[in-house]
């Protein structure tokens, strides 16, 4: 998350909307379409995977089938990186400079 963090911020989004993220389903930064593709991505890094009928329609109601794919792709291989630095114990190299509470 650090690193793709920063990569954020550089695109030219919010300190605010990426401090706000682990809480985005009641916050007002995020559109309707991005709550619904964070909460299936969310559900996709349960385990088990717990993506329940209502939140893949909220994602379908706000998305086509290729973007579904690339979102599903990005996440899971975020999950990826995610349990495999995790196992290896890589340290956070602090490339984001916004305290993401939960995520040190």
């Amino acid at each position: 998350m650090d690193l793709h963090s920063a990569r954020s911020l550089r695109a030219g989004h919010s300190e605010d909307k990426l401090a706000a993220i682990l809480d985005y389903a009641g916050r007002p930064e995020f559109t309707e379409a991005e709550r619904a593709a964070l909460a299936y991505t969310e559900g996709m890094t349960k385990t088990p995977v717990d993506v329940p009928d209502a939140v893949f329609d909220a994602l379908k109601a706000h998305y086509n089938t290729p973007a579904i794919v690339e979102i599903s792709v990005f996440a899971a291989y975020q999950n990826f990186n995610a349990k495999f630095n995790g196992a290896l114990r890589t340290e956070i190299n602090e490339f984001c400079p916004v305290d993401l509470p939960g995520l040190k």
